[in-house]
């Protein structure tokens, strides 16, 4: 807007000095050079100072707003670029977590155990204490889904609630362990915590159990990484099973994403959790 008033005004002040310029003489021949403007002379030279700074003001303006609308155009770009790579991962991460529950699924049926973070496949039948050499048994898998972690901020206090579910048969978990890495939106250092699962109990096939822990005096948090260390068996207690995993949780987006092998052990090798 302060453009076009610019525009008005070094217009205004153009048009009164052609006017004052044909209205008499700009210089009187009588003095020196620096006495011979008249007074209608100063009044033409002063407009034309000010149509001078005027302009350089406006071509300033103008350039100002030539730079932050290529900056905005930039950012929006990056800024689109980052969401399609963001949901391209996202979708990578899907999938791989698909694939391994239908892998895990497929080798359980024959008594293999993929343990994620050796990359090695177990024979879970020579652990068992009885081999059973009828109809194999399902082998439960625990594990969160997509959307099984959620949050409720009110005030100061932070709620999470974590749904763990066992997929393909009925579970006995003899104990789960969460271990908490509380990040921040302002940088300051990540926050770390410790909760149980209730158990040892019984988790029928495909039914959530939940657990919420709570914290007084945060905000401003941005993700929170949850690591599940524990232990589980079939629901005859006759197979035990290993439980380390790793997941991240975003408040913002309310998305739970997953980790490959390597990001697993990582994270597990930084705080020493076995």
């Amino acid at each position: 807007m302060i453009e076009l008033w610019l525009v008005c005004i070094i217009g205004f002040l153009g048009l009164l000095s052609t006017i004052l310029s044909s209205k008499g003489n700009l210089f009187d021949n009588r003095y020196k050079w620096h006495k011979k403007l008249t007074k209608r002379g100063r009044i033409v030279s002063l407009f034309g100072f000010l149509i001078i700074v005027l302009s350089v003001w406006q071509y300033i303006l103008i350039d100002k707003k030539e730079q932050k609308k290529e900056t905005d155009q930039i950012r929006i770009r990056k800024t689109s670029d980052s969401t399609i790579s963001s949901e391209i991962k996202k979708g990578v991460e899907i999938n791989r977590r698909n694939l391994f529950e239908d892998l895990s699924a497929a080798f359980a049926k024959q008594y293999f155990l993929i343990d994620t973070l050796s990359k090695e496949v177990r024979n879970i039948r020579d652990s068992a204490k009885t081999v059973i050499i009828n109809q194999p048994k399902e082998i439960p898998i625990l594990l969160i889904q997509q959307g099984g972690i959620s949050h409720n901020q009110h005030g100061d206090t932070l709620d999470i609630m974590i749904n763990l579910v066992s997929k393909q048969a009925a579970a006995y978990m003899n104990y789960i362990n969460c271990f908490f890495e509380i990040n921040f939106k302002n940088g300051d250092q990540p926050k770390t915590d410790i909760a149980k699962f209730k158990g040892p109990i019984l988790m029928p096939r495909d039914q959530e159990l939940r657990r919420t822990v709570s914290w007084n005096d945060i905000k401003n948090v941005d993700r929170i990484f949850i690591a599940l260390i524990g232990s589980f068996s079939t629901d005859d207690k006759k197979i035990d099973f290993p439980l380390k995993d790793l997941y991240m949780y975003e408040l913002s987006k309310n998305e739970t994403s997953f980790f490959t092998a390597e990001a697993k052990q990582s994270f597990f090798s930084k705080y020493n959790l076995k």
